[in-house]
């Protein structure tokens, strides 16, 4: 496998439809551990690699990546570390066993030893991550801070604004201030979570450009003491499986992706009172 490293620097290695608010459901689904670490490990995000359906998860708690079973037939493997960082952020594949990962190293005494794509200078904080183009190497970093989410080429080096959203900003005042979060691109869509709005959107865009083909939809808008959305992930029927990690909880949001119907809200791992 072939890991490559985005970091502040980037280096390799309300519109048309009505706003849902989720009805809180009992749960309905079980969930069964597929690895575990020690207490206080925080695991940011994960990706499913597509040669083995194994996942590959970071640890923002400390430099690492984890080789993870998810069935369960081995314990996680430490396969990547990057002693100079504070820790590791959003993941994706690019292409077959090449992955790409945000990296955080804002000490300025540390000195990576890896070969830089691009600089970020105007950026608040690179978060959650999404490829746009996977021919051309193009990929969408969301920027918690600025309400922005960037394009980088990772062939070139070229970093543009590709979309810029009141939607994507923080709340004034808030602790942590953090804006847009998680992002995916589905077909020509960009769905990202607000942390601290706790709202799920979409916006349509060009996908090869990464720019906003059309305004944002609010698709659900909760309150933070409901969710805490960070990082997620949508599965073919629209719903969407959301990280609500103040609380320790994974949530289900029913058809959130697609916004018909009657949403609701599973807890279906987890637990606030853990």
């Amino acid at each position: 496998m072939l890991i490559n490293f985005l970091l502040s620097l980037l280096f390799t290695l309300s519109h048309a439809i009505p706003l849902h608010t989720p009805n809180r459901a009992a749960p309905t689904l079980t969930s069964t551990p597929v690895a575990s670490f020690p207490k206080g490990t925080w695991l940011e995000n994960l990706v499913i690699r597509q040669s083995d359906g194994n996942a590959l998860a970071t640890i923002l708690s400390a430099p690492e990546v984890y080789l993870i079973s998810t069935s369960n037939e081995f314990a996680p493997i430490k396969i990547a570390t990057f002693p100079n960082a504070l820790g590791w952020l959003g993941i994706v594949e690019l292409c077959h066993d090449t992955f790409y990962v945000v990296i955080d190293t804002r000490d300025p005494e540390r000195s990576p030893k890896t070969s830089k794509i691009a600089d970020f200078p105007e950026s608040g904080f690179l978060n959650g991550m999404t490829i746009l183009d996977p021919v051309l190497g193009v990929l969408l970093v969301s920027d918690s801070y600025y309400e922005a989410v960037w394009s980088v080429d990772v062939y070139t080096g070229d970093v543009a604004v590709g979309v810029n959203d009141t939607t994507m900003a923080t709340v004034p005042g808030a602790s942590p201030a953090l804006g847009i979060n998680g992002v995916h691109l589905l077909g020509e869509d960009l769905y990202y979570s607000n942390t601290n709005k706790a709202t799920f959107n979409k916006i349509p865009v060009d996908v090869h450009t990464g720019k906003a083909a059309g305004p944002a939809e609010i698709l659900l808008q909760s309150t933070t003491g409901e969710i805490f959305p960070d990082d997620f992930t949508i599965d073919t029927h629209g719903n969407v499986w959301l990280a609500s990690d103040l609380y320790g909880e994974l949530d289900l949001l029913t058809g959130a992706a697609f916004g018909t119907g009657t949403m609701t809200l599973d807890i279906v791992a987890g637990s606030r009172n853990d």
